[in-house]
């Protein structure tokens, strides 16, 4: 937490990705899943597993909020402050899956 507080600096991100997801956002821990040796997005770059993950209730979840509060438009874009734990890598998940289910006219920035 010390070094967080006095040392840490985000990691700028410009420019379209090198690839999709954007890979290099992973903080180590959720890079390997000990036990299986998968990478922790290895199913978001399967397209069988991509497809199905896109099907989650948790995606309609995020889109019903989203949509609530108007941010699915082009000329919105959202801001996720990522630690590169769980619980944020999941939240990009769910954006990225989003995203992609999206019609063009819906997809924020």
């Amino acid at each position: 937490l010390a070094r967080a507080l006095s040392s840490d600096e985000p990691l700028r991100l410009e420019g379209l990705p090198p690839q999709s997801p954007r890979l290099e956002v992973l903080d180590m821990r959720c890079r390997r899943l000990r036990a299986s040796g998968r990478e922790f997005l290895d199913a978001l770059l399967d397209a069988a597993s991509c497809e199905r993950l896109e099907a989650h209730p948790l995606v309609d979840v995020l889109r019903t909020n989203l949509e609530r509060l108007g941010l699915l438009r082009l000329d919105r874009g959202i801001v996720l402050s990522l630690s590169g734990g769980v619980d944020s890598m999941v939240t990009n998940c769910l954006l990225w899956l989003l995203h992609r289910r999206l019609p063009p006219e819906q997809r924020f920035r």
